[in-house]
């Protein structure tokens, strides 16, 4: 799983290496908090859209990308919801699919 800072073109890897075997989540929190200052950034620079992607245990935790979607919504920064890799409503309405909760 990759991040991609369009601002920069930069891929920041989110997953971690556990192999095929893991169990365990295979998100990387280090790369997670890598791309949210990314977000972060672009919600600063007043960019034209925010897309976010949603980690539901992240989220019920406290962690994710929670805080960068509350900063967005906080600045009226139109972003789109997406979840497990697919990100909806682009060019739409930019809110998150039927079933998905802000």
């Amino acid at each position: 799983m990759q991040a991609i800072d369009l601002m920069t073109s930069r891929e920041i890897s989110i997953r971690q290496p556990l192999g095929s075997g893991a169990m365990a989540c295979k998100l990387d929190a280090a790369g997670l908090a890598e791309a949210a200052v990314a977000v972060t950034r672009a919600i600063a620079a007043d960019v034209d859209l925010v897309v976010i992607n949603k980690f539901s245990k992240q989220e019920a935790a406290g962690e994710g990308l929670r805080d960068e979607r509350r900063l967005a919504e906080s600045r009226r920064s139109q972003f789109s919801l997406g979840r497990l890799g697919i990100n909806t409503d682009i060019g739409g309405s930019m809110r998150p699919r039927t079933g998905d909760s802000r």
